[in-house]
């Protein structure tokens, strides 16, 4: 998804049906015409490695929420990195 010229502020997500997971982002203007921004969703190990790359481009993390599949209690994440640079 591209929206020219907009970041991303925020982020919420839930799980769907099976592992599905849902994630809606709000958008505000940005300072750039193409503003450098990445988001992930999943457990504990796939944040972290998106947090490993974001860290090696500089880009510091927005926001981060947790929710648990409610059968299993396991926890899941979805985050987002954004820079204007």
């Amino acid at each position: 998804m591209d929206k020219a010229g907009m970041r991303p502020t925020s982020i919420d997500c839930k799980l769907g049906r099976g592992l599905l997971i849902v994630v809606r982002l709000e958008y505000v203007k940005s300072g750039l015409p193409k503003p450098f921004w990445q988001f992930e969703a999943g457990d504990a190990a796939r944040i972290a490695k998106a947090e490993k790359f974001a860290r090696s481009v500089d880009m510091p993390r927005t926001q981060i929420k947790t929710f648990r599949n409610p059968s299993t209690g396991e926890k899941f994440y979805c985050a987002i990195w954004s820079r204007e640079k």
